[in-house]
């Protein structure tokens, strides 16, 4: 003891390490009185002598005069050779005989520094310069092709439609790529005085009405978009150039050609070249995507994992129900139950992204009523009405939601229990915020917005969601560009595929009553070309009773349904749609009630007991 407090009674009063040329003068000033003998004390000094030396040996500043080299290469980096060049057969390079009944694409070199792109499933071609290096992208070219690099996308569709091609760009096609308070309002604006001049863009008169951007690719009237957006600082967004060109070839039909790049005046020469090369020919074959769709499964909890499985396994329809405020208050849910002789083992409730986590909500379902919860989690706030043409999915692709999406992570993982993850369904159409027709037409931007909060609820820990990507039917516009496959996260971002059609009936004049079969069998064959390998859930539907035959429509549910083993659930949405019109809010435009009437529970009562209902997904 004694000579611990000697050793921390010499080293504080140490007074000073001063450098020298070679290493160090030690100096010790040694004041007041230690209370041990010099011997003790002679030993102390030595000792801190020989530390010092020890550690500023480790830390010696080397000779000016020595040369200090560096291991790391400072050569340029050499990038591989580009080599996209070939005949392509059903998106695979190949060097078999050619069957043109199908899909061929070319790549060729040009001999000009350019490279030459022959689509003939669509009829064109265009040239491309070889020096941007673009990577060529035939997963879904049902849908649309697209050329690829850090900087640039360019994705070209071919579309048809019974529109006028005016009319189409106006109302449908362009609608918010042409308004100037949705642009302001989000942090854009229109570019496209640039090229006035190039492509002799004047106004056209449609209906005693102007309208900007119409202009000639070659010979064809066509309809152009360039729009920058200001992206936040610290984003990893990068390409927040939009250039659209829509080139109508008559009779109906156009071709849509997306430019996305970092920098218009860093690839306007590029832009210039994929139009002034653009040449239709005719069309052989069919477009084939060589998309292969199999779920990646993450690391879950058990539970979930068990579940999961289960339902992979299942067969039957673990049914679900949504009523207005059931997660709340399940006097509608338990008198429907009652009507029907039949507890619903899944519970389905809608939440965007800036509300409270409903964590009592998701207990009380599986704690006291034994059910699984399938959330439906919009990425969004205010929901989808105008809220002054904000759109706040860029600010959740800027990062600026990222501590709301940590939340909502935090809740789910601290909940513990599966839940099916419904997040921003129905993307491919028009009535949300999230839609591609609200993100300049680029259903990339909501691949990146799945992306983004998927890999957030990894990072955090969330070991008990399993995620459902839930398209509507039918593409809204019904352009190729839009079409549902575009949308698709990934095979590591989805477990389960979520279908919704209505049957809506015909209150409104573009509507009809479907019936079952008329809803489901397309819709079926559609998601079985993609996805078989994913268990299926119909994450909401339900039918009218304006126009049609609603029992008889859910009698044939029961009938129909095992022929879908695929789908695991099923969710029928017991609610309705008002007509928002003028002064008709209180008018339900489509009375989806399941309770609406007597018949319609005793129809659904007599298929549960028909056997092909699951009782419950905690087992």
């Amino acid at each position: 003891m004694r000579f611990m407090t000697a050793f921390c009674k010499v080293f504080s009063d140490t007074a000073a390490i001063y450098p020298a040329t070679n290493g160090y003068i030690i100096v010790f000033c040694i004041a007041g009185e230690m209370g041990i003998n010099l011997k003790n004390r002679v030993f102390l000094i030595i000792l801190l002598v020989i530390i010092f030396i020890s550690i500023t040996a480790c830390f010696n500043t080397p000779d000016d005069n020595i040369e200090i080299t560096s291991d790391e290469s400072e050569e340029p980096i050499v990038l591989g050779p580009y080599e996209p060049y070939g005949t392509y057969q059903n998106g695979v390079i190949t060097t078999k005989e050619l069957f043109y009944s199908q899909d061929v694409k070319l790549i060729e070199d040009s001999g000009d520094g350019n490279v030459l792109y022959t689509d003939y499933p669509n009829g064109f071609k265009i040239t491309l310069p070889a020096e941007a290096r673009l990577e060529p992208d035939f997963s879904i070219s049902q849908a649309s092709v697209s050329f690829k690099s850090d900087e640039v996308k360019i994705r070209i569709s071919k579309e048809y439609t019974g529109y006028n091609f005016v009319e189409f760009m106006e109302d449908y096609n362009c609608k918010y790529l042409e308004s100037d308070d949705y642009l302001q309002n989000n942090n854009m604006r229109e570019l496209r005085d640039i090229y006035c001049k190039k492509y002799n863009l004047t106004q056209h008169t449609y209906n005693n009405i102007k309208y900007d951007g119409y202009g000639r690719v070659g010979t064809y009237f066509s309809k152009f978009n360039f729009i920058k957006r200001t992206i936040t600082l610290g984003s990893t967004e990068t390409m927040g150039c939009y250039g659209h060109v829509n080139i109508s070839i008559g009779n109906g039909t156009f071709f849509s050609i997306l430019f996305n790049v970092t920098d218009f005046d860093k690839y306007n020469l590029l832009i210039q070249s994929v139009l002034d090369s653009f040449c239709v020919i005719s069309v052989k074959g069919i477009n084939i995507g060589n998309g292969v769709y199999s779920p990646t499964l993450p690391e879950w909890n058990t539970e979930t994992a068990a579940l999961y499985e289960r339902l992979r396994k299942q067969e039957g329809i673990a049914w679900g129900l949504f009523s207005p405020y059931s997660e709340q208050d399940y006097f509608h849910v338990n008198e429907i139950e009652e009507n029907v002789d039949y507890r619903f083992p899944v519970i389905m409730f809608y939440r965007e992204m800036t509300a409270d986590f409903p964590m009592e909500e998701l207990k009380r379902a599986y704690e006291e009523r034994g059910q699984i919860a399938e959330l439906t989690l919009h990425l969004l706030s205010g929901g989808n009405g105008d809220d002054d043409n904000r759109n706040n999915t860029y600010g959740i692709l800027d990062g600026k939601y990222d501590s709301n999406i940590k939340k909502w992570a935090k809740g789910l993982k601290d909940f513990d229990h599966p839940v099916l993850l419904r997040c921003s369904n129905e993307m491919n159409t028009t009535w949300c915020k999230y839609s591609g027709i609200l993100l300049m037409n680029d259903p990339d931007l909501y691949v990146r917005l799945w992306r983004h909060v998927y890999d957030i609820f990894e990072q955090e820990g969330v070991k008990n969601a399993i995620w459902v990507f839930n398209p509507f039917d039918n593409d809204f516009p019904p352009v190729n560009w839009n079409n549902m496959i575009a949308y698709y996260p990934g095979d590591k971002y989805v477990q389960m595929i979520g279908l919704t059609a209505y049957s809506a009936g015909d209150y409104y004049q573009y509507e009809d009553f479907r019936t079952f079969l008329g809803c489901y069998e397309p819709l079926v064959e559609k998601n079985r070309k993609y996805f078989s390998e994913f268990p299926w859930v119909i994450g909401e539907f339900g039918c009218s009773s304006v126009g049609g035959d609603k029992e008889q429509w859910i009698k044939d549910m029961f009938t129909y349904l095992p022929n879908y083993p695929e789908i695991k659930v099923a969710v029928w949405y017991s609610y309705a749609d008002y007509d928002t019109r003028y002064d008709r809010t209180k008018i339900p435009a489509r009375p989806l009630w399941l309770e609406e009437r007597e018949e319609y529970l005793q129809a659904f009562a007599n298929g549960v007991k028909r056997g092909w209902a699951i009782n419950s997904l905690l087992k």
